[in-house]
């Protein structure tokens, strides 16, 4: 549906490239097709603190919707694809399909609801509870989205690992 509607610009990204930077203008939102990405927000005094991590299926930007431009950066940890999609031009799409509006908030939904979950488990679990919830959370993830979790492989540095779970 997504696709007939809009037809997204495909983008290739490699390990390191970004997507979006914090301070850049809103005007698109992404859907990754493929890779691993992490999204980082730089503190008042330059240190890099990992915020999120996104996979197949999730959409990325929505954080540049409210105030016109991104909040954070968006880097790919790997290779991958991502969907490149107008924003004016889905709320345009919106309008007459209202089964568009449902996917976008069902993604903005899904983002509140991990967001939340990930905010609970950094303020109310030990270190290596939030080590074991992490991984749980990565291996339903891939499994979510139909990928192996017999072997899985971490596509993040221990420190981006221990940044993420706020033990750094």
């Amino acid at each position: 549906l997504l696709c007939e509607q809009l037809k997204p610009q495909r983008r290739v990204v490699h390990t390191g490239d970004t997507i979006y930077q914090a301070g850049e203008r809103f005007g698109n939102l992404y859907i990754l097709n493929s890779g691993f990405f992490k999204i980082v927000n730089l503190s008042a005094d330059g240190r890099e603190q990992v915020v999120g991590l996104k996979f197949r299926g999730d959409w990325l930007g929505f954080d540049g919707i409210s105030s016109g431009r991104y909040s954070c950066d968006a880097v790919a940890m790997d290779t991958g694809e991502i969907w490149v999609v107008s924003y004016e031009a889905l709320l345009a799409a919106c309008a007459t399909q209202p089964a568009l509006l449902q996917v976008l908030h069902a993604a903005m939904s899904r983002e509140i609801a991990h967001d939340r979950d990930s905010l609970m488990s950094v303020c109310t679990l030990p270190a290596d509870a939030r080590v074991a919830d992490f991984l749980r959370y990565w291996a339903e993830t891939l499994a979510e989205r139909g990928m192996r979790t017999d072997e899985i492989t971490l596509r993040m540095t221990r420190a981006e690992i221990g940044n993420y779970l706020g033990m750094t």
